[in-house]
Order: structure tokens, then C-alpha cells, then sequence
């Protein structure tokens, strides 16, 4: 192999691993639903003793402040909501995918999820860096806290 196709071979591998690193901006680069099982030992499963719980209910326990929130936020039963979607993501700044109006973010890779509920027909979306932190992303940015 002679100089120039060593030099051409490098640049065409670099570009590609450059484009397969990159994020677009308003992109949410979304893994794995979250969880078919957790590893965490403080997690609590709803599961009864002897029983495997199955990954709805695990969905479900994980998201429960989120469940919570929107049950006061709508007045309706916390059962009345269905988790639709638990996604681990790495948002493309700290706004976490829910800029407020003329605010601005650190442009830095943040790890965290999004949780899409269903309640009468409309979705809703949480967003945060883990299930602990989740807040409703309206449309105008983070929704304030119910009082």
C-alpha cells in the first residue's frame, strides 16, 4: 500500500468515526427503554416474593414521582396514567431536551431519560437526569411544580 492510500484510508476512517461521534443540535440520542431489570439494590420490586416482576411494573415503580405529579397535575387516579415509553438518553445540552424562552444551556452532552405517560387520550413528557430529578417538559420549557 503506497503513501497516498495510507493517508486516504486514515482520513476516511477518522471522518466516519467524527460523524458517528457527533451530535445535531435539538438531537436526543436515545439507549435502551429503561429497565427490563434493575441492578440497583435500593430499587424496590413491585414483584411479590417468589414472583418476577414483569417489566411494566418495573417501568411503572421506577417512574412513580412522575406518576404522582401528573396525577395531581390532572386530578386522576395515579392508575388512570400508563407509562407509555422509558428511555435512557444523552441530551445535547443542560436544558435536557426542555429549553425554557431565552435562557441559555451549557452545550454539553447530558446523560439522563425521558418518560412519555399517557392519561385521556393526551401524552405527556418527563424529562430529567434520572428517575429521582423528573419534571414536565411543557411547551414552554420545564412546567412549574404543582403546589
Amino acid at each position: 500500500m503506497n503513501h497516498k492510500s495510507t493517508v486516504i484510508l486514515f482520513l476516511s476512517a477518522a471522518a466516519l468515526l467524527l460523524s458517528a461521534c457527533s451530535v445535531q443540535e435539538g438531537s436526543v440520542t436515545p439507549s435502551t427503554p429503561l429497565p427490563t431489570g434493575s441492578s440497583d439494590p435500593a430499587f424496590q420490586s413491585p414483584a411479590q416474593p417468589g414472583e418476577a416482576p414483569d417489566a411494566s411494573s418495573l417501568q411503572r415503580a421506577l417512574v412513580d414521582p412522575a406518576i404522582q405529579d401528573l396525577s395531581n397535575r390532572l386530578g386522576v387516579a395515579p392508575e388512570a396514567i400508563e407509562v407509555v415509553e422509558v428511555i435512557e438518553t444523552d441530551w445535547p445540552d443542560a436544558s435536557l431536551g426542555c429549553p425554557a424562552p431565552d435562557m441559555g444551556y451549557a452545550q454539553v452532552i447530558t446523560p439522563g431519560m425521558q418518560v412519555i405517560l399517557e392519561s385521556g387520550g393526551q401524552t405527556y413528557a418527563y424529562h430529567g437526569r434520572s428517575a429521582d430529578d423528573l419534571f414536565l417538559c411543557g411547551s414552554d420549557g420545564p412546567a412549574p411544580p404543582v403546589e
